[in-house]
């Protein structure tokens, strides 16, 4: 079987078509700088991709919501540790209260101060972050035992 000029023209002009058209293909990957122009490119290469990119989503959230985790246990623990000093005064002012040693005066002073102290604890109790949250919602077993034994008034 005899290959005529013509044959061999076309064939190589197709063989140059093809080439020319891979030539291009990868001209357009190097200028845009990916290996996947279109998800038909590499089928396996782009599940794992669009894969990648929810996975990548995910870690985003979770970042953010352990920043806003850190930020509300950060402000939780400002007020327990307002809470905590608040309670070591009260403590040491009824300590020394039961001292059989003051005047009533005395008494009278160190009253108004535990008065003003357990505002202190029920305003940090009653805290609220930006979004209007109470900040105590997880002391608020803390919360109704300190209200409960509180409620006796000072006269």
């Amino acid at each position: 079987m005899r290959i005529s000029d013509t044959q061999f023209s076309q064939m190589m002009l197709q063989s140059l078509q093809i080439n020319n058209a891979g030539l291009g293909k990868v001209m357009q990957q190097m200028a845009t700088g990916d290996r996947l122009t279109k998800l038909s490119d590499d089928p396996m290469a782009s599940i794992k991709l669009l894969n990648l990119d929810r996975e990548g989503a995910a870690i985003s959230q979770y970042q953010r919501n352990i920043a806003n985790v850190k930020t509300t246990l950060s402000s939780q623990e400002v007020h327990l540790d307002s809470v905590n000093e608040s309670l070591k005064s009260m403590r040491e002012l009824v300590l020394w209260g039961a001292n059989g040693t003051l005047t009533d005066e005395d008494r009278l002073g160190m009253i108004s101060e535990l008065e003003s102290l357990r505002e202190s604890v029920q305003s940090s109790f009653n805290a609220q972050d930006e979004e209007g949250t109470i900040c105590s919602r997880v002391l608020k077993p803390i919360r109704q035992l300190f209200l409960m034994r509180v409620a006796v008034s000072i006269p």
